[in-house]
């Protein structure tokens, strides 16, 4: 079915256990740490005809997620993406990237195409083709091209799927409160919700001083030189402000970046931040596995519970995406410390901090 845009109302939501139930029962279709599952996701809410108080119980939790289903041109996108073949779809899935020309499309994959030309003031007949595919680790882009005889080609370029980060979550919420009328304020518990985390996305001057620590972790035969670690506002990913650590082959001593955070009862977490890389190697020394977040249990008493999980940085350069630990709360747990860090050459941004509970 196509999903026009006129279809959804905006009617004050109403927030129960019905609306979250079916919100969470349109989150188990896909992956909602990958870029295409996210936009699966999206799908399925139109698809499935999730109505607003579904669609509002998941902004409380994907406010990402629901403004795909408000923003006029990712719902075009997505109206475009809902007409394709399902072989196209599966493709999709698998990570390919999918070319249509017009005179494979059917008709309703035709129709949808022209409403995405016209709202761009673009001459349908004129249309060489549609693209759509993931282009990074965080984004599926769906691509209009039409030919200009004085121009040349022209192409307009939708972004969809982009991922959970504390701060475009947050000016996600401020645009869906304008539509629902009503905050999707994040829960506090249960399924999806975040931990308390004091500034995720570096934003703040004193990130390394108060909000977060630093501390060396790794040496290498000598206490200095020391590797650097500083707030940058290069190309970030969530805000305007990320974490460098910067690294040579002459750099003997590591620090890492840390913060405790209270846990309460949790079972299982996800924590998870964006790196990005820069001529990431080993070198002298250093381990492979020397880029890295990891988690630390303790109890009540200071005293470490568990063992610590990590999860490393490949080497090599390239753009944003995820790096993902999933876990068990081992029992006594009352504090996890998150360890942020480079033992490598080369340079790594880090961005977008989250840990939710997953139970």
């Amino acid at each position: 079915m196509l999903f026009l845009l006129s279809a959804l109302t905006y009617a004050t939501p109403i927030l129960n256990d019905e609306a979250i139930y079916a919100a969470q029962n349109i989150l188990s279709v896909d992956d909602d740490r990958d870029p295409v599952g996210r936009v699966i996701i999206a799908l399925a809410a139109l698809e499935r005809e999730l109505n607003e108080d579904g669609i509002f119980a998941l902004a409380t939790t994907h406010p990402h997620i629901a403004e795909m289903l408000y923003s006029t041109e990712q719902r075009f996108a997505l109206n475009y993406i809902q007409t394709l073949p399902s072989s196209k779809r599966n493709q999709l899935r698998r990570g390919s990237t999918i070319i249509r020309f017009p005179k494979e499309m059917s008709g309703k994959e035709r129709l949808a195409s022209i409403a995405l030309a016209e709202h761009y003031n673009l001459k349908p007949k004129k249309m060489d083709s549609m693209r759509v595919g993931m282009i990074s680790a965080t984004e599926v882009m769906v691509e209009i091209i039409v030919s200009d005889r004085r121009l040349g080609q022209i192409k307009k370029q939708i972004f969809l799927g982009r991922p959970s980060t504390p701060i475009t979550d947050e000016n996600s919420r401020k645009y869906l409160t304008k539509i629902f009328g009503s905050r999707p304020s994040p829960p506090n518990s249960g399924l999806y919700s975040v931990l308390d985390v004091k500034a995720p996305s570096f934003e703040s001057s004193s990130s390394l001083s108060v909000e977060w620590g630093t501390n060396v972790t790794k040496t290498l035969g000598a206490e200095y030189p020391i590797g650097a670690v500083e707030l940058n506002q290069e190309t970030c990913l969530d805000g305007k402000q990320c974490l460098r650590f910067y690294s040579t082959e002459k750099t003997r001593a590591f620090k890492a970046v840390e913060q405790w955070i209270s846990l309460e009862q949790e079972n299982e977490l996800e924590a998870i931040i964006y790196i990005r890389t820069e001529q990431l190697r080993t070198e002298h020394q250093q381990e492979a596995t020397g880029a890295s977040m990891s988690l630390t249990f303790y109890d009540q008493d200071g005293n470490p519970v568990g063992a610590t999980q990590t999860n490393s940085a490949r080497l090599g350069s390239y753009d944003w995406e995820p790096l993902l630990i999933k876990t068990s709360v081992p029992t006594g747990a009352a504090a996890v410390k998150v360890s942020l860090t480079s033992a490598v050459s080369g340079t790594l941004w880090m961005d977008g901090f989250q840990i939710r509970r997953s139970y």
